[in-house]
């Protein structure tokens, strides 16, 4: 089972890391190698459970200096909290299901939309990670 908070923390981190150049443009050119270097120190079995990955979250946007990047998450988390996640599992489920009639299988709904949004966000990582690393092969091959 997976609490609404964190659902709503993966959620809302989902949408700052595919924000494309608002990241950078709210964060600064640093964001995404200080955001992927922390979260890369986290077990991969942990990308498993979104309840883990939202407290390593939560951790690092509480840290001194990510002020703007847990208000942007604050912001996010509060919007998706007041649409609210019946709405949000909507858009993604197949129209013939009926979760809402069924607590059991709207909470087996709710954990595997945040497990595959923890499992996204791990993905992004890694390929922050790539691209970073390519960057400074690059740097360095031009010297």
């Amino acid at each position: 089972m997976i609490e609404d908070n964190d659902f709503f923390i993966c959620k809302a981190f989902k949408e700052i890391i595919t924000s494309g150049d608002e990241l950078e443009n709210k964060l600064g050119n640093k964001a995404r190698f200080a955001i992927a270097n922390y979260l890369l120190e986290i077990p991969p079995e942990e990308y498993e459970n979104p309840s883990a990955i939202a407290n390593h979250i939560s951790a690092f946007c509480q840290r001194s200096g990510n002020e703007s990047l847990y208000n942007w998450l604050l912001e996010i988390y509060n919007r998706l909290d007041e649409t609210g996640i019946e709405k949000i599992l909507k858009q993604n489920r197949d129209p013939g299901e009926q979760a809402e009639k069924d607590p059991q299988m709207s909470n087996i709904l709710i954990y595997n939309e945040a497990r595959e949004t923890s499992r996204y966000i791990k993905r992004w990582l890694k390929k922050e990670r790539d691209n970073n690393n390519q960057s400074t092969r690059n740097d360095s091959n031009s010297n």
